[in-house]
C-alpha cells in the first residue's frame, strides 16, 4: 500500500478519536504537499 494513504488512513483515524476537525485536514494537506 503506498505510504501516503496509509498516513491518511492513520490522520482519519486519529480524528475519528480526537473529534478534531481542523486539525485532520492539515494533517493531510502536510501529507499531500510532502510527496510534491
Amino acid at each position: 500500500m503506498d505510504d501516503r494513504l496509509n498516513q491518511i488512513l492513520i490522520a482519519m483515524r486519529n480524528y475519528r478519536t480526537n473529534d478534531n476537525d481542523s486539525q485532520y485536514l492539515d494533517d493531510i494537506e502536510a501529507i499531500l504537499e510532502s510527496e510534491e
